[in-house]
């Protein structure tokens, strides 16, 4: 329905109410049109017997009849106006069916118009899911195909990583066998160690850890110390602690700056031996040695022919690593205050304590500024440099082939970022337990 039809109905309406007060008004009229009459009727009955008042009452009736006549011709108007309505109303009448009829006629039409849009669009829709229902399994198909060559190709590499792995458990164990039947005796074969060991005092102080465990730095750093308490100036290396596998432990003892002291102190990397009365042992986390260790075996002479990566180093050598720090743990329950472990984690942690704790147990009892003069110059960045130099007159110390990369990272715990997971679960759970054992081991001053 439009604005116009709604207007028209509006109006419609209000006449239709006008008509009806105007039915009241007339009825309410005629009533008192009625009562007048008859009181005229009245009036003319008495005029033979009131003379006097008739001609007044001649006066009014014929102001009534005016009246009267003004009221009849306003009916009829009234009259004329409603019988006008009556022909609107049945012109209104006649559109509002004829408008009833359209919406009848358009409903008709909208149903026709239903039906055939409904089978004019069901019919692509079917023969569009038919399509997609088509299209929908050659896909699931090319998918299922592709998923079965990928899941086999994955089967395929597991059980070439499974085979890998069984190889790597036979050389695993293959090693293990060979460490245990050796008892690890490191590098003792060595013509100079053997020499060396018909020389070893009494006395002596024995510097000892499996390799990579920071046995370098500490003699640097006590070399430090000794020599500053006998009036030396010191700087960047100057070892003067000899090793059991590169110099003659005699001779080196002759040196003008080192004959003097009381004590005599040597590295080594063998498991603990008899000969060794007193004994510094440093331990290191074992993945982070085992790691450190494989990249230094990697710079030696020969690497370049080894195939073995990291990961079957460290899960081979993890043993010779438990088997070291074992003898050591063993011999301090028999000799307990002959051996101080500390740990390479100290060591980091607080470099002038863990320094000072090992003078006092060697005998080495000096100032206290001493030690940290010693820690800023043996300061680790400070040694890198200084092995890029390759003096070894300034180092105090030789090396088999490249001093490159002999100071690597000097960090801790940085194991975790080259091997995987499970290499580290495997190490930890063969190792772990001699790690914790051997911190409790440490005492500090």
């Amino acid at each position: 329905m439009n604005l116009t039809s709604k207007t028209k109905n509006t109006k419609f309406l209000e006449k239709l109410t006008f008509l009806s007060r105007l039915k009241i008004i007339k009825g309410l009229f005629l009533t008192k049109l009625d009562q007048i009459l008859k009181k005229l009727n009245r009036n003319y009955s008495g005029i033979t017997k009131v003379d006097k008042n008739s001609t007044a009452l001649l006066q009014n009736n014929s102001v009534l009849l005016e009246a009267s006549i003004d009221i009849i011709e306003a009916l009829q108007d009234i009259r004329q106006e409603t019988i006008e309505n009556k022909k609107n109303q049945e012109f209104y009448q006649h559109q509002l069916d004829k408008k009833d009829k359209l919406i009848r006629e358009l409903l008709v039409t909208i149903e026709n118009n239903k039906n055939e849009l409904k089978e004019e669009f069901l019919t692509p829709i079917q023969n569009n899911k038919n399509e997609l229902k088509e299209e929908s399994l050659e896909a699931i198909q090319n998918n299922k195909n592709e998923l079965r060559g990928e899941l086999l190709e994955v089967i395929q590499n597991n059980k070439n990583e499974s085979n890998q792995q069984n190889r790597l458990n036979r050389r695993i164990l293959e090693a293990s066998h060979n460490i245990q039947a050796e008892e690890i005796m490191m590098f003792s074969n060595d013509k100079n160690y053997q020499e060396n060991k018909k020389a070893i005092q009494e006395n002596d102080i024995f510097l000892s850890s499996y390799p990579r465990s920071g046995n370098t730095w500490i003699r640097l750093l006590l070399s430090d110390i000794m020599l500053q308490a006998q009036g030396h100036t010191t700087d960047t290396g100057g070892n003067i602690i000899p090793d059991m596998y590169k110099d003659n432990i005699d001779s080196w003892y002759l040196d003008e700056r080192i004959k003097q002291l009381p004590i005599r102190i040597i590295k080594t990397h063998e498991p603990y031996e008899k000969e060794y009365k007193k004994i510094i042992y440093i331990f290191r986390n074992p993945a982070d040695a085992l790691c450190s260790y494989f990249h230094y075996q990697n710079n030696s002479i020969g690497s370049k022919n080894r195939t073995i990566d990291i990961e079957t180093f460290c899960r081979i050598h993890v043993s010779e690593w438990c088997w070291h720090i074992g003898t050591y743990i063993k011999a301090k329950e028999r000799k307990r205050d002959k051996i101080q472990f500390i740990s390479y984690e100290s060591l980091k942690k607080n470099t002038a304590k863990s320094l000072q704790t090992i003078a006092n147990f060697c005998g080495l009892f000096v100032e206290k500024d001493l030690y940290q003069k010693a820690v800023d110059h043996q300061d680790f960045e400070k040694l890198q440099s200084l092995t890029r130099s390759g003096d070894d007159s300034k180092l105090g110390f030789k090396v088999d082939d490249s001093y490159y990369g002999f100071f690597r990272l000097g960090q801790t715990n940085t194991s975790i970022q080259e091997l995987s997971d499970e290499t580290i679960q495997f190490i930890e759970e063969k190792s772990m337990n001699l790690y914790k054992q051997a911190q409790s081991l440490e005492d500090f001053d």
